[in-house]
């Protein structure tokens, strides 16, 4: 009899041996399976980035020329900036004038009449100064003149200057002289820089 208990004992320890092992086994060939689809998974993840990485440099490869072209605009944009902003700057001047000499060719009273227009600049950093010089019948369309010139968004500080009578043949005139400043001429002082 105790030979049968011994074959039941061992028969039992067989058994156990087997599941431990079965299981090893199984964790085994879960690892190895994770191990092959963690794999598979990068290499699949690998031939999608050289797939991807080939793609953009076909593609840079094709819009190289564009590339050396807008290299080549931007750098023909920064050596004509200066003659762009010289062009912007002389246009908005010539529309300010053309503003002023409208103004002044609807703002002019009926009894008088320019006879020139001057503007002169002696420093850049003071506004320019622009003279209207004219004759009327009397005083009041000169002063009727002064503040419709006062009324220009483009002039400042309007003054007269002078009035003076002329007598031109039988008639007598009165001359007249109005300054204004014009707006947003004068430039700022370059700042000096210490050593």
């Amino acid at each position: 009899m105790p030979l049968i208990n011994l074959i039941q004992e061992q028969r039992l320890a067989i058994k156990r041996d087997e599941r431990t092992a079965r299981t090893y086994f199984a964790v085994f060939a879960g690892a190895a399976g994770g191990a092959i689809f963690v794999f598979g998974a990068l290499a699949f993840a690998c031939e999608q980035a050289q797939a991807t990485e080939s793609k953009l440099k076909a593609t840079r490869q094709r819009i190289a020329p564009m590339m050396h072209e807008l290299d080549a605009n931007e750098l023909t944009e920064a050596a004509l900036k200066p003659r762009l902003e010289t062009l912007g700057n002389a246009q908005a001047v010539t529309e300010r004038w053309a503003r002023i000499l409208k103004h002044v060719s609807l703002q002019t009273p009926n009894e008088s009449w320019l006879t020139g227009v001057r503007a002169t600049n002696t420093d850049p950093t003071k506004p320019i100064v622009a003279s209207f010089e004219g004759l009327a019948t009397t005083q009041s369309p000169i002063s009727e003149f002064l503040f419709r010139l006062e009324n220009s968004p483009d002039l400042d500080n309007v003054t007269l200057k002078f009035t003076q009578e002329k007598e031109l043949g039988a008639v007598k005139q009165t001359q007249f002289q109005i300054d204004a400043e014009v707006m947003n001429t004068a430039e700022s002082k370059p700042v000096e820089q210490k050593s």
